[in-house]
């Protein structure tokens, strides 16, 4: 019995069970709930009382009575299974992490402009509206009525002196929208009116709007103005609210916030009785209506109020009111409060400042994957794989995405494997770009998907509602089901895997066949003296030597490559030949025993002729003697003789006196031949075989016959597996063939999931309240995203499986239930401070966090954590430490296994991406090699002699800037994308100020200037970028121009303040800008890489600026060698990272042949993690990428990797990649020459047809 019929069980049970105690109460059974009832709460899983109220049959007596029974049996189960997860209590660990982190969400100081703005900010953040009243009032547009014109470029103020206006409030729009680029949040209000004074319980002093209106700047090119902005909500100032509440320790939920119905008559009396039903005793003149100026005060200038004491100001101020985590906070409270985590947060937070080191790197290249595990909708590489694969059995994963491995796209394929399986998915990024691509790649799932990245942008919610609740319910449109299509797929990487097993593990011999193949010297039965050569081997060979496995006998062939060890071993064999007696001479006779016994041989022998010459009596009666004597002699210096025969030991006397003259050769050679041993003396016997039929000269025999046992073994093994082959020969057919199927398979799955989430979307359109959301969706004033989702929570997160949200957005509008998400997925996680993420992951089953620690961390800049002025901070030599904070993949990359991701897509040429791969990654991303050379390099240097550093920021690098995007506009060929990177915002303003010169006074300029800005693909934003290195990260495009800005200053001194680049860590930043480029980098700097004197510095920044610096003139001249160099100096580089240097005699006999035959050949080609063995280059390009075997099945890389993965990828990056078998090779070099030439030949005529 599975867990739903036991829940549904155990629900009729607990019916019967009040039924049967009500009749005892009341007389008779309550009714309670029908069967049908108990099966849709199965079915739904409430996780709460008021979702019983979804149910059909389902009234109010049940949900006053019985509602909150039910709900307890249910959540029993919803543990037992996994469907609800098991909270734990907090350790006091924990409790103070939450408490520490708490306090950094909102910086409840006079830093944050929502609670203190002594002075208007910068001029780029905010405008006083009453420098503008003298001509016109600019509150109307904030009760709905008709726009106002703000200022115009020749505007004067209230003094009849011209005013820069304009420019202020365009610096403000081009902020703005540059936000909302980046984030998808839009912060641009109306703060009207203000408080100023003291707030009660900390005498903190407050000068803060009370509400804020959502306005639109308009700019054309004679004036600027503005009006309401009715997609979102006025609000009042919650975080006033919040810091009133902490002041003053009130324990509650913060009051709603948005302002409906907003009339200017009553309006400020409206926001005096809301602060007032808080606790805010504000005075106020009713006489007073006139707009006020706001008064910038200095820091010790502010007036002195006594605690408690607030007064209402008629200013008003536009400009940036970002709201920062006021919703996060609430969250927070809701955790400490509950004293309760769930088992992620738990491991996370646990002991969190605590030293630790990464998490255990559980990317095993080597591990295979079972296709049916995995599903995907777009492709994916072999670390993509594992990524899908290892989450599945585990509940939390970090993923580390260095730029360009496609780590979008693996969040893609995670999606949709969790939708697939009914999942519901959380994505969660701070970065807008990184919402809208994976929105893009989800393709056609991604109108199942619900994108919110800014909560007031109520008309996109609910236009999203609208397109998801009239979908039309997609048809299957396949006969077969992906799990049919893993099956092919599966048949397929086991031929592969077949191949490897036979050919690349040890066979009986005790050797990889593959080397047999790759060592042995193949007998051409075509030529006749190979051919009779083979024969007189064949018929001299000895079997035996067939048992004899391959060390043993490499040992042998190797002992006998010394060519005395081979003449000594014939001496010996042929002494035993021509003596065979000496075999029986007592071994270890000295010199004097020796002549002794010629002695004694010389007189034995005179007294044998006395003997034969005496006559016949004597002969007959001193032949037993003579024996005697004979048997005498020899048992002195012999070890076994018996005499037989005297007359024929008589002629034997002269050989025994002459082979005693070599008697201490002989026995020298003949004790190293009697200790071989057996397989030893059989393969010398052989050797001596051969050589004396002459077959070979001695010096060569060991080779041949070494040579000869090994094709033995081949044909041995050839006779055995004559399928294999067959593989081998098929192996381009089955990579094809798995291109097709997983081609197919995406196809299939992209459907199959469609058809799911089209269902689970039945739950919206069935519910018994959809004509109640429809009558919402369709009201006129709109209700707020967050009060829609809280009224329909229970439908909404059944319907839709897939949500894109920035963290502020979960809180604001998710409800606090542990588990609601089964997968939580963070992106750019390297950017989000702990604090923001801590929410999600309570919502979460299992989480996923992406990002990449040597990119940027978070700043307190900007995000809620203010310290201190933008402008100010990325100049400074000195910024403290605490300003730049651990993020959430800090964190989690000490806690979580981590698998990294190692394929790099981004980068059209190596040279692009090659030093960050050396200086941050140690080599280990998998990079394609160049195939051929562009007319320009990848890298052009304009080295600047004008450039100077004035008020931070160089005027000629700038113009220089606009310059080349000028050219770029008038000569790109391709539509070329445009990104501009500079190391500070001065920079950057100065950039953008000079381009919209440029756009007054050229208009063609200026139409392809507004058109690129606005530029999109499949959703995703691919216009024209000016950054400054802060906010680059996730984004890329063709060319990248970096405007490195810094310079010598009037006095004639380079600066080297580098702000950010100089502190610890300082060097991601420099890994974020100069790895953004797909096709072309422009450097633009104005002084030489030696001018920059970085020894003394104590930080990696600069000094890796340098040699940045340093590899981009090389790589701008054409230095390949200083290239190599400079790559070759990042000590870093992982020896594991590439197999170049695997020593593969088949690779260089292949290097060989193909130059005999007039190939240009380059051996190991590229400088990235991935090399080829051999590229043949023709007409100055790289034609064909040829593959040795043996390289590769050396590496750790599995069957997918090696023989689909790898060749795939290459082939995406315009590769044309052979493999060459060791097999094929070793049967006809000349077959497979012809081979290569035919592949050449084919693909140059395709290149030139295309």
């Amino acid at each position: 019995m599975d867990t739903n019929e036991e829940l549904y069980t155990a629900l009729i049970k607990k019916r019967d069970e009040l039924r049967e105690s009500g009749k005892a109460v009341g007389g008779r059974r309550p009714r309670v709930c029908t069967d049908e009832a108990c099966v849709e709460m199965v079915r739904l899983r409430p996780q709460k009382i008021a979702d019983f109220g979804m149910i059909s049959g389902i009234g109010d007596t049940f949900m006053e009575k019985y509602a909150e029974t039910f709900l307890t049996v249910i959540n029993e189960y919803n543990v037992k299974d996994g469907t609800k997860v098991k909270s734990i209590s907090m350790n006091e660990s924990v409790e103070r992490a939450l408490h520490e982190l708490e306090k950094k969400l909102v910086n409840i100081s006079r830093s944050n402009r929502l609670l203190y703005m002594p002075k208007i900010p910068s001029a780029k953040e905010s405008f006083d509206l009453f420098l503008i009243s003298h001509r016109s009032d600019p509150i109307p547009p904030l009760f709905g009525q008709k726009k106002v014109v703000l200022a115009t470029p020749n505007m004067r103020g209230a003094d009849n002196k011209k005013a820069d206006y304009y420019n202020r409030l365009t610096q403000i729009n081009r902020n703005i929208n540059r936000i909302i680029r980046e984030k998808g949040q839009n912060d641009l209000y109306v703060g009207y009116p203000f408080i100023e004074g003291c707030l009660p319980g900390e005498k903190f002093n407050v000068r803060a709007p009370l509400v804020l209106f959502p306005v639109e700047l308009i700019r054309d090119t004679d004036s600027i103005s503005f009006r309401s902005d009715e997609s979102r909500d006025v609000v009042f100032n919650s975080t006033l609210i919040l810091a009133y509440f902490k002041f003053n320790k009130v324990n509650k939920v913060l009051p709603e916030n948005t302002l409906d119905d907003v009339k200017r008559d009553s309006f400020i009396n409206t926001v005096l009785e809301y602060y007032k039903e808080i606790g805010f005793n504000i005075e106020y003149d009713p006489l007073n209506k006139d707009l006020t100026k706001f008064e910038n005060y200095l820091a010790d200038e502010f007036p002195k109020y006594p605690s408690g004491e607030l007064h209402l100001k008629l200013n008003a101020v536009i400009g940036r009111f970002p709201t920062y985590s006021n919703s996060i906070q609430k969250d927070f409270d809701k955790i400490v409060n509950g004293q309760m985590v769930n088992p992620l947060l738990d491991e996370l937070l646990v002991n969190i400042d605590s030293d630790g080191v990464d998490g255990k790197d559980v990317f095993d290249p080597s591990k295979e994957f079972i296709e049916s595990e995995l599903m995907y909708i777009n492709d994916l590489n072999s670390a993509q794989e594992e990524v899908i694969a290892r989450i599945k059995h585990s509940d939390k994963l970090v993923i580390q995405g260095p730029p360009g491995t496609g780590k979008s796209q693996t969040i893609t394929n995670i999606i949709a494997d969790a939708a697939n399986e009914g999942k519901t998915v959380l994505m969660a990024s701070e970065k807008k770009a990184a919402l809208d691509v994976v929105y893009s790649r989800l393709g056609r799932l991604s109108k199942y998907a619900m994108l919110i990245d800014d909560v007031n942008n109520k008309d996109l919610f609910f236009k999203q509602m609208d397109s998801m609740t009239h979908l039309t319910k997609p048809e299957s449109r396949y006969d077969i089901s992906t799990t049919d299509k893993s099956k092919e797929i599966e048949a397929r990487f086991e031929d592969l895997e077949f191949i490897e097993r036979k050919l690349y593990q040890p066979c009986d011999f005790g050797v990889d066949p593959y080397w047999l193949y790759a060592n042995n010297r193949r007998f051409d039965p075509m030529d006749k003296r190979q051919l009779d050569k083979y024969s007189a081997f064949n018929d001299m060979f000895r079997n035996r030597l067939l048992d004899c496995k391959y060390h043993t006998l490499t040992s042998i062939h190797d002992r006998f490559r010394r060519t005395s060890e081979v003449l000594n071993m014939n001496d010996c064999l042929d002494m035993r030949s021509q003596h065979p007696w000496m075999m029986d001479v007592k071994p270890n006779l000295n010199d004097y025993q020796i002549e002794l016994a010629k002695t004694d041989m010389a007189s034995l022998k005179e007294e044998i002729s006395k003997w034969r010459n005496s006559g016949f009596f004597s002969k007959i009666l001193g032949k037993g003697k003579m024996k005697k004597r004979i048997e005498e002699v020899f048992e002195r210096y012999w070890t076994r003789y018996r005499c037989t025969d005297i007359m024929g030991t008589y002629i034997e006397m002269d050989e025994y006196l002459r082979g005693l003259e070599y008697y201490d050769d002989f026995t020298t050679v003949n004790n190293a031949y009697e200790a071989l041993s057996r397989e030893e003396v059989t393969y010398v016997d052989n050797m001596y075989d051969l050589t004396k039929e002459e077959v070979t000269s001695p010096n060569l025999v060991n080779d041949e016959l070494y040579n000869f046992i090994l094709l033995q073994h081949i044909h041995k093994f050839e006779a055995e597996n004559k399928t294999l082959l067959k593989e081998i020969a098929s192996f381009e057919n089955i990579g094809t063939e798995l291109s097709e199927a997983m081609s197919v398979k995406k196809d299939i799955a992209r459907n199959e999931i469609e058809c799911r989430l089209a269902g689970h979307l039945a739950s919206i359109t069935d519910s018994k309240r959809y004509n109640e959301m429809l009558r919402v969706t369709e009201m006129k004033r709109k209700w707020s995203v967050t009060k829609f989702i809280s009224k329909f929570d229970f439908e909404l997160f059944k319907g839709i499986k897939i949500w894109l949200l920035t963290p502020d957005v979960v809180s604001e509008i998710i409800p606090m239930q542990p588990g609601l998400f089964d997968l939580v997925i963070f992106d750019e996680a390297s950017q989000m401070f702990v604090e923001k993420g801590i929410p999600s992951i309570m919502r979460a089953k299992k989480v996923i966090i992406a990002g990449d620690h040597k990119q940027l961390r978070p700043s307190k800049l900007g995000a809620g954590r203010i310290g201190m002025d933008e402008d100010d901070a990325e100049d400074e030599g000195d910024i403290p430490i605490y300003e730049e904070a651990n993020s959430l993949l800090d964190v989690a990359r000490f806690k979580y296994p981590n698998v990294m991701l190692n394929y790099h897509y981004r980068s059209k040429y190596e040279e692009l991406i090659s030093f960050s791969n050396h200086a941050f990654y140690k080599g280990r991303l998998y990079v394609s090699p160049n195939i051929d050379k562009d007319i320009e390099p990848p890298i052009t240097v304009h080295k600047l002699n004008n450039g100077k550093w004035v008020d931070r920021s160089n005027r000629a690098e700038a113009e220089k800037v606009v310059d080349i995007i000028d050219e770029i506009f008038r000569t790109r060929k391709e539509n070329e994308t445009i990104g501009v990177i500079t190391f500070n915002s001065s920079q950057m303003d100065l950039i953008d100020s000079l381009l919209e010169n440029r756009c007054a006074s050229d208009p063609q300029f200026a139409e392809y200037y507004y058109s690129e800005i606005k530029r999109k693909e499949n959703g995703e934003d691919i216009g024209l970028f000016v950054k400054n290195i802060e906010n680059v990260q996730g984004d890329e495009r063709d060319i990248i121009i970096f405007t490195i800005g810094y310079a010598k200053a009037d006095n004639g001194r380079l600066v080297r303040n580098f702000g950010w680049l100089n502190q610890s860590g300082g060097e991601n930043r420099l890994n974020v800008a100069i790895s953004r480029a797909k096709k072309k980098i422009h450097i633009v700097t104005s002084f030489e890489p030696s001018e920059l004197n970085v020894d003394d510095m104590k930080n990696e920044g600069p000094k890796l600026l340098k040699q940045y610096l340093r590899y981009c003139f090389a790589v701008s001249s054409g230095d390949e060698g200083s290239v190599r160099n400079i790559l070759g100096s990042m000590n870093d580089v992982d020896d594991q990272a590439s197999y170049a240097d695997v020593d593969d005699a088949f690779t260089e006999k292949v290097y060989n042949e193909l130059t005999k035959h007039g190939f240009d050949v380059e051996r190991n080609v590229g400088i990235g993690g991935y090399c080829i063995d051999l590229a043949i280059r023709k007409n100055g390009k790289f034609v064909l990428g040829l593959e040795c075997d043996g390289k590769l099945y050396h590496s750790n890389m599995n069957i997918r990797e090696r023989d689909y993965h790898r060749r795939k990828y290459l082939e995406s990056r315009g590769w044309h990649i052979y493999r060459l078998w060791s097999p094929s090779w070793w049967k006809s070099p000349e077959a497979e020459i012809q081979r290569i030439s035919r592949i050449i030949d084919d693909s140059m005529s395709s290149t030139v047809s295309i």
